[in-house]
């Protein structure tokens, strides 16, 4: 059952966004809501996550990042990548090196 769930996502409306759809789903999560890959890095110190959803392009870092620590830290919990590109093709390169650094 997923409980507790991160969202890093440094523009507030997305955030607030993601926070709306995720109240949606899932029956009373815990959602803890970070700007900075350093603000989620911490939040990782303090409890574990059932689901994290990440952007990428951060102010203070790549959120490749989160996901290697996550991926290695925390394996139960369940990633998804939820940055904003302009273009496909950006997302297929970046994805393609999101792929690189976890796998």
């Amino acid at each position: 059952m997923i409980k507790r769930i991160l969202i890093l996502e440094d523009v507030r409306q997305s955030r607030e966004w993601l926070a709306g759809i995720v109240m949606r789903i899932f029956d009373a999560p815990e959602i803890t809501k970070e700007a900075t890959l350093r603000g989620a890095e911490h939040a990782c110190q303090r409890q574990q996550f059932d689901l994290a959803l990440v952007d990428l392009s951060l102010p203070d870092g790549n959120g490749t990042t989160l996901l290697r620590r996550l991926t290695n830290e925390q394996p139960e919990c369940k990633c998804v990548v939820t940055t904003v590109m302009a273009a496909d093709s950006a997302i297929d390169r970046r994805w393609l090196r999101v792929r690189r650094a976890i796998f």
